[in-house]
């Protein structure tokens, strides 16, 4: 018996040091990263806005005005929810005023009618820009009780 407790300890024991290795490189991941952002915006609604348009138009007050630096890289993350009253809802990323192929939709799949929500999120990156951009978003959906809400439009260059 005196063997096989001996073996378990050992195999306690790597597996304690292999733990403590990968919670450190995680650490260190996190702590570098951190240090890499260089700047951040982000503009929050809690409101809730009409995304009721028969065409992709600038959802009112979630926009970004941002300066990335050269040789930085933008990361832009937009978050809300979506109660849906009719059918659809679409939603796309602009960057000064120009699409960014970056996109998100919800649908609804049953008949009954109703209100649906979901949660929405976009993200876009971007290694290549200089100078100041503006970043909006867009949408566009079938119904006028369709809304946003809870919307977080966040950037960061690293």
């Amino acid at each position: 018996m005196g063997k096989s407790n001996n073996v378990a300890a050992v195999i306690g024991i790597i597996i304690g040091i292999v733990g403590v290795g990968l919670a450190g490189y995680t650490l260190y991941q996190n702590l570098t990263l951190q240090s890499q952002i260089t700047d951040t915006w982000y503009d929050v609604e809690e409101d809730a806005k009409s995304v009721y348009y028969s065409s992709y138009t600038a959802i009112t007050d979630i926009s970004l005005s941002v300066n990335v630096k050269a040789g930085k890289t933008l990361r832009v993350l937009f978050t809300c929810t979506a109660r849906v009253d009719g059918l659809y809802i679409y939603l796309h990323m602009y960057l000064d005023g120009v699409y960014t192929g970056i996109e998100a939709a919800a649908s609804r799949t049953d008949s009954v009618g109703g209100i649906v929500t979901f949660s929405i999120s976009m993200q876009y990156i971007n290694a290549s820009l200089s100078g100041v951009h503006v970043i909006t978003i867009w949408g566009v959906s079938d119904d006028p009780g369709t809304t946003i809400y809870d919307s977080t439009l966040f950037a960061e260059t690293l």
